[in-house]
């Protein structure tokens, strides 16, 4: 049986950075990450440059653009804003998730998808759908809205759960320059939802959101 100080059953940027800080503070960190990295992930990957200024280096080489502007609509009105310099990047989360993981130097499992975690007194035992068991002194749930961490633990009893799609879409040349440093969300349009365009380098990533799973 393997043994860490800390498990994190997640790869995503809460998971990757919670390795990083702990790793740096000098805990043995497994990451159990269900998909092989780098790997696509539904989000809209907009990141305020304030939180990224938290690692001791550089974002460069996985920023797409910097936003300028942010247009809010609610039906057929719609203002935009000016946000202040080089405070919120556009990435992808594909990028953004392996280039923190990179930079935690941990242990990382891919392709391994957690089937159980065991809660006792002083420790916790994760069981992997490989046959693989792992004892730790502390269990990170970094593994998103359907987490095996949190339901082992009993913390997800009651869940009030949205839908999300995304397409990452191919436009001309003008479009992509009248996104090319404005963000847009609506709302109003959708029933209990919104709709947003965010611009990436060489293409639009376009999403829908609700906050149920079921038309009303």
């Amino acid at each position: 049986m393997w043994s860490f100080d800390v498990v994190v059953v997640g790869g995503g940027p809460g998971g990757a950075s919670a390795a990083y800080f702990l790793k740096k503070g000098g805990a043995k960190v497994l990451v159990i990450e269900k998909k092989s990295l780098p790997r696509y992930k539904v989000c809209a990957a907009g990141v305020a440059t304030s939180a990224l200024e938290i690692f001791p280096f550089s974002f460069d080489k996985i920023i797409d653009s910097y936003i300028e502007k942010a247009t809010f609509c609610y039906r057929e009105k719609r203002i935009t804003h000016s946000l202040p310099k080089n405070s919120l990047i556009m990435t992808m989360r594909d990028k953004l998730d392996y280039f923190l993981l990179q930079n935690a130097d941990v242990e990382v499992w891919e392709n391994t998808t957690v089937s159980k975690v065991l809660v006792f007194k002083n420790y916790s035992i994760i069981k992997t759908h490989k046959g693989k068991s792992v004892k730790t002194k502390y269990v990170i749930g970094a593994d998103g809205v359907g987490s095996v961490v949190g339901k082992s633990c009993g913390l997800l009893k009651k869940q009030q759960l949205g839908l999300a799609l995304e397409v990452e879409l191919s436009v001309d040349e003008k479009i992509l320059k009248e996104y090319a440093s404005r963000l847009l969300v609506s709302f109003g349009v959708l029933k209990e939802g919104y709709f947003r365009i965010f611009p990436k380098k060489y293409h639009l990533s376009v999403g829908i959101g609700t906050i149920r799973n079921k038309e009303r």
